[in-house]
Formats: structure tokens, C-alpha cells, sequence
């Protein structure tokens, strides 16, 4: 029983160790490869869906009444913009994930078998994409 108790022991001071270090790291504002190849492919994932979006928009017909001129073009264009970054944030399309796994692949980090469509985030869990 020692044995297990040890092993156990042993578990949770390095999970915790492995937990002080991915803190320290964002606090340092240090980021590691697989960290930047996410957020570069959440990035690529939040413009396609802003230029979908902003296709989307030029079919709705404007009437007069309600016109805000150039000031409500610059809202709109921005309010797009976060709404793009959100929806990709939120794993929406899951095309983040399927780029993601594609470049890493590539890169030969190829994933585990079964992680197809599941990309770690910040916090060390994977988000499943369907």
C-alpha cells in the first residue's frame, strides 16, 4: 500500500508542478508552439467566418428610415469582426480544429490516434469539434 500511496504522491506533485509551470508560462506571456499553431488557426478560422458574415450582410436590403451613415458601416464592420472571433472561439464550424490537425500532422506531431477533430487549449483540456 506504501507503494501506491507513493506512486500517488509522486502523480500529484508533478500534475501539480506541470499546473505552476503553464501558469508561470502565461504569466511570462511565454507561449509554446502548439499554443501559437491554435490561436494562429482560431485566427484563420474567425476571418473566413468574418468574410462569410460580411457576404451575408451586403444581401440584406437597407431601407432609408434607419440609415446611420458611414458611423453605422464602422459599427457593423466591428461588431462583425468580434462576432467572427466569438463564433470561432466557440468552436462553431470546427474547420480551427480540422486545420489544426492538419498542420500538425505535417509538422510530425502527427495525433494520437482518435484525437482527429480535438484541439488542446490553453488550459491543457481538448475541445471536441463535431
Amino acid at each position: 500500500m506504501s507503494t501506491t500511496v507513493d506512486s500517488a504522491m509522486l502523480g500529484y506533485g508533478e500534475s501539480r508542478m506541470g499546473a505552476l509551470n503553464n501558469a508561470a508560462r502565461r504569466v511570462s506571456g511565454k507561449k509554446t508552439e502548439d499554443e501559437k499553431l491554435r490561436e494562429a488557426c482560431l485566427d484563420f478560422e474567425a476571418i473566413f467566418i468574418k468574410q462569410m458574415l460580411d457576404a451575408m450582410r451586403k444581401t440584406v436590403n437597407k431601407s432609408g428610415l434607419m440609415d446611420g451613415g458611414m458611423a453605422e458601416d464602422i459599427f457593423e464592420d466591428m461588431l462583425y469582426d468580434e462576432r467572427s472571433k466569438l463564433m470561432a472561439r466557440n468552436s462553431s464550424l470546427g474547420l480551427a480544429a480540422i486545420l489544426y490537425d492538419q498542420l500538425k500532422s505535417e509538422a510530425g506531431d502527427a495525433p494520437a490516434a482518435g484525437m482527429t477533430g480535438r484541439m488542446p487549449q490553453a488550459n491543457g483540456a481538448a475541445r471536441v469539434y463535431r
